[in-house]
């Protein structure tokens, strides 16, 4: 059985839902479901949800929950799955007609998540801003899932993945699918790259993964949770420690609370290992031997937040 279930959080898209719906209707591999979970919407996202599914009730169904976040809300559809792959898909994104059918090939032996390609465009897909290619991803997955982001919606998953890593943390507002995709690597399973690109991320102004910085402060936390993991893995290497170093000095220049400075300051230390390769600038590399980290932290903190 190569079922697919289709989980959608929608939360006020009513500019957007139908896109993303037509989306998954056109597919070539039909043995799918589409479990849209309508997130607590205000605006007409549940009237536009209800046509749909009056017109396609053998595939679709809505469910109507309190808002409660994008995680949640997929958490929720997960346990109302019944296929044994899964597609996590935001309700403002879409998908080529041909991506289930092209990525279930790469589901051979021992496979549990198969990952393509993915195109950035403007808010009304006229415009491509930027284009994701993951041919690295196999080589090692773990510097790929911590320098990049290998977004909810690109990957076509084994249900037995998802549920294996308890599915997203409901915790976080932000970063939920940079922590997943940690997670699945440190668990061990085995991706498979599929060329082509088969989903587009639409930039919508306003969500929340467009505020950077609260993004940042988010995703320091998260790699202090997976402290250990990481540190145990075999797929470590000194440019992801680089990386993690350089994600906590951009934080600790941009947040203004004293304590989540602190902790930043510290994990930095820890993570650079008196190395930083990861600040481009020679001049400010000679400053932080002469004055300290912390010192040109702070003062770049004071010209940031100024």
């Amino acid at each position: 059985m190569q079922k697919i279930s289709v989980i959608i959080p929608c939360y006020n898209v009513q500019l957007y839902v139908a896109d993303c719906l037509n989306s998954l209707i056109n597919q070539t591999h039909k043995d799918i479901e589409i479990i849209c979970v309508n997130d607590g919407s205000t605006d007409n996202t549940g009237i536009i949800l209800e046509q749909f599914k009056s017109k396609y009730p053998a595939l679709i169904s809505v469910l109507f929950v309190p808002n409660g976040g994008a995680p949640a809300a997929r958490n929720i559809g997960l346990k109302n799955s019944t296929g044994n792959y899964i597609q996590f898909l935001d309700a403002d994104d879409i998908i080529a007609a041909d991506k289930f059918e092209k990525q279930l090939t790469g589901f051979e032996k021992n496979v549990d998540v198969v990952v393509s390609d993915r195109v950035h465009k403007n808010h009304d897909l006229t415009r491509t801003l930027n284009t994701y290619y993951f041919n690295e991803i196999e080589n090692n997955p773990l510097e790929t899932a911590v320098k990049r982001v290998i977004t909810t919606c690109n990957p076509l998953y084994k249900k037995e993945v998802v549920t294996g890593l308890k599915g997203y943390d409901e915790q976080l507002k932000s970063a939920q699918d940079w922590d997943f995709h940690i997670r699945l690597v440190l668990a061990d399973y085995k991706i498979k790259y599929v060329p082509g690109i088969y989903f587009t991320n639409r930039q919508v102004q306003g969500s929340v993964s467009s505020n950077w910085v609260k993004v940042s402060i988010q995703a320091a936390t998260v790699i202090k949770q997976l402290k250990a993991p990481l540190l145990k893995s075999p797929w470590m290497n000194t440019s992801i420690k680089q990386y993690i170093a350089q994600l906590y000095m951009n934080t600790a220049i941009y947040c203004k609370d004293k304590d989540t400075f602190q902790s930043c300051i510290q994990e930095l230390a820890f993570w650079a290992e008196k190395k930083y390769t990861f600040v481009q600038s020679k001049v400010k590399r000679i400053a932080i031997q002469l004055l300290g980290i912390q010192t040109i932290i702070r003062i770049q903190s004071v010209y940031k937040n100024r």
